[in-house]
């Protein structure tokens, strides 16, 4: 990495927190209430170990769900609660519909956790630019897209994602979807090129704001999940829609913010890509999407060394949903090595329909060994996890 981009940690410490010549001091009481404010909003923190022999509770503990519902009396949000409170359920993703006002989600976040036997990822979707769940709230920063933050210095971009990250965690979010480590390759790419979710084309320049993201948001205590493993920059298909081969356009160079991120920082997510990727580095068969390749996510964990979380992008997107029901979805991307799984685009009536896929899977693994051995591998590390926020 270039001189001019390396950023170390205490570098980042002295620009977010200033240094002893610069009032230290002075950050560190803003930060100490900062942090008393969270405390006190978020309540305790516990784990109950009372599940553990209950194989619907290990499938529920994999699973992140989207919901309806933008207020603590929506009857969509209530069943989600009685859910929560019925099953240890992984957590929950806002989408832009849940987001009604500031008080609104505070108060749907308290719920949440005080449903909760054991806390939950609260987790939203707030890159900045085009992909901005958050978009409606007055304390949330108006944060500008990647290709933009390419632009300024990363002592800058941090400075601009902790202004995020504060807002984020305020709210009661423990968890946001970024920061993206998809080159710029083609710029016809309807996802990630032509909404200017990417810082570019070189991977040290991707590799030192995606660290500034990061780096601030673990500073007030918000997760953060690299994404899209192990390349989404290179097709111009969208996997809202509809399966997508990048065999013939994906190359090895799109790992490499992966490489120089992961040997730097410890983001707890590695987010996988639908997409289908047979190239021989990887391992992956053709025709089968990186979601469901066990090869690709034993390549994230013995080539790149990633030993936290492996989640999948929404399992309702086209891409999974056009050939797969929710249900085999899951297995499949659990026997692939996925700790977690998203679930967002459930619709109406989401509640019933994550209690039979439990059901359906939990059916699975009792008929499994190799299932159960999966579930009960990911629900070790999401116990480690969850027990450190």
């Amino acid at each position: 990495m270039n001189d001019s981009l390396r950023l170390s940690w205490e570098r980042k410490k002295i620009i977010l927190f200033g240094n002893l010549e610069t009032g230290v001091f002075e950050r560190r009481s803003f930060l100490k209430g900062v942090c008393a404010t969270l405390l006190t909003t978020l309540g305790p923190v516990r784990i109950t170990q009372a599940s553990d022999n209950d194989v619907e509770a290990l499938v529920a503990r994999t699973l992140i769900v989207g919901f309806e519902g933008n207020e603590t009396d929506d009857p969509e949000f209530k069943a989600l609660l009685s859910l929560i409170q019925q099953r240890p359920l992984g957590g929950v993703i806002y989408l832009a519909r849940n987001i009604a006002g500031d008080a609104n989600v505070l108060r749907m976040n308290a719920a949440l956790r005080s449903a909760a036997a054991e806390p939950l990822f609260i987790s939203v979707d707030e890159e900045g630019g085009s992909v901005r769940r958050l978009r409606r709230l007055r304390s949330v920063p108006n944060t500008p897209s990647a290709r933009h933050v390419a632009q300024m210095d990363p002592e800058e971009s941090l400075e601009l994602y902790a202004e995020m990250a504060q807002a984020v965690a305020r709210l009661g979010f423990n968890l946001n979807y970024g920061p993206v480590l998809d080159l710029a390759v083609n710029k016809n790419s309807a996802v990630i090129s032509r909404l200017g979710r990417s810082y570019g084309r070189e991977p040290e320049l991707v590799a030192a704001h995606a660290s500034s993201f990061i780096g601030a948001h673990h500073s007030f205590g918000v997760q953060t999940a690299i994404k899209h493993f192990p390349g989404h920059g290179s097709v111009s298909a969208d996997p809202h829609d509809a399966p997508v081969d990048a065999s013939s356009s994906w190359s090895p160079a799109e790992l490499e913010p992966f490489r120089l991120v992961l040997a730097q920082e410890r983001p707890l997510f590695l987010m996988t890509s639908h997409q289908v990727i047979a190239h021989p580095l990887l391992k992956a068969s053709p025709g089968v999407p990186i979601t469901f390749s066990p090869e690709a996510v034993a390549f994230a964990r013995q080539r790149l060394g990633f030993q936290r979380l492996v989640i999948s992008d929404d399992l309702m997107m086209g891409a999974i949903a056009a050939r797969h029901s929710p249900e085999e979805a899951v297995i499949k991307a659990l026997l692939a090595g996925h700790d977690c799984v998203i679930l967002a685009e459930i619709g109406r009536g989401a509640v019933p329909r994550i209690g039979q896929i439990i059901t359906a899977v939990a059916q699975a693994a009792q008929r499994s060994p190799q299932l159960m051995g999966r579930l009960e591998q990911a629900n070790a590390r999401i116990r480690k996890a969850k027990a450190a926020l």
